[in-house]
């Protein structure tokens, strides 16, 4: 889907005591973390583990002796998965956090809703709009607004424009619900 292309990475540094562990164990925990990080994604699709580590390739077939095998199997059953063994140089994905390359640039961002929203209330509203171009031109050019990918701050505060529609919504959610805010009349007294 990604063209063969990695489309995010995962950073996590190493405690001391994992640190000081062989190269197999350190794998073993790189994708048990890579596992429970991305989980959501990888359940019902084949999962295609990438590493420069042969002898995960054959977990399956080995006696497992360590936790970490058992961690690492208990976590795998639960997907359809497939390990792949690369030599180091031919594994580009598994070598690509060690080199920066300008090349690289996020494949997907995701936006919440309410931020498109947000931006859409912009459009119908003239004197946001006029602050959007001064800043954008330059950021200082008005006085306690900021312009931050696309969302209008005003003393770090986020302004909405004249969409009623919008500020019902925020209202509801920071008012009427039991999440959001208002505990009745007794409590907020």
């Amino acid at each position: 889907m990604q063209n063969g292309r990695p489309s995010a990475y995962f950073s996590q540094s190493l405690g001391p005591k994992a640190a000081a562990q062989s190269t197999y164990h350190k794998e073993a925990l790189a994708i048990i973390e890579a596992l429970k990080k991305w989980r959501h994604y990888f359940l019902g699709n084949l999962l295609i583990i990438r590493t420069d580590h042969q002898s995960l390739k054959y977990m399956i077939d080995q006696r497992l002796a360590e936790g970490v095998q058992h961690k690492l199997l208990l976590k795998l059953l639960e997907f359809d998965y497939k390990i792949e063994y690369k030599k180091g140089k031919e594994n580009l994905a598994a070598d690509a956090l060690s080199r920066r390359d300008s090349a690289c640039a996020a494949v997907t961002m995701v936006t919440p809703s309410w931020i498109t929203d947000l931006e859409l209330s912009y459009v119908a509203n003239p004197h946001c709009q006029q602050l959007i171009k001064k800043l954008a031109i330059n950021s200082s050019s008005a006085s306690d607004y900021t312009l931050n990918t696309g969302v209008l701050r005003y003393k770090g505060r986020i302004c909405v424009g004249i969409s009623t529609t919008l500020r019902r919504n925020i209202l509801l959610s920071l008012h009427a619900l039991v999440v959001g805010g208002h505990s009745g009349i007794r409590a907020t007294y």
